[in-house]
């Protein structure tokens, strides 16, 4: 017997992996069974269902942006750290070039430019 059916709704259209018929599901019904973690069946009763409610994957996906968010908060804050350190390295050997302590080996000169000319002259090529 043949009989024809009018639906007016939204029908969701799947393939049973097991053994591979088509057929459909009411757009509504569908969305709730994902929402409660439900399952849907084929016409010859294999099951096809969802390992995790649509709360419970939203909530895993914004874990996995908050543990990116933090990640890249502490990347920023030891790259400060870092900036800062060496920026306060520098600052010191300035100063003890600027008193005339040679960097490289400790001594105190009245003309530290024609020391380290002298003595040190890859010196300079060295920090480039």
């Amino acid at each position: 017997m043949n009989d024809t059916l009018t639906y007016a709704g939204v029908l969701n259209v799947f393939t049973c992996p097991v053994c591979g018929i088509t057929y459909g599901a009411p757009d509504e019904f569908v969305k709730a069974q994902r929402r409660d973690g439900g399952k849907v069946y084929c016409c010859r009763g294999h099951e096809l269902g969802w390992d995790e409610t649509e709360a419970q994957r939203l909530r895993k996906r914004l874990a996995t942006a908050e543990a990116t968010a933090t990640h890249y908060r502490d990347q920023a804050e030891a790259a400060e750290r870092s900036r800062r350190a060496i920026k306060g390295h520098l600052t010191r050997v300035k100063r003890r070039v600027a008193a005339g302590v040679c960097p490289c080996c400790n001594r105190t000169f009245k003309d530290l430019g024609r020391h380290m000319a002298g003595q040190h002259p890859d010196y300079a090529g060295a920090a480039e």
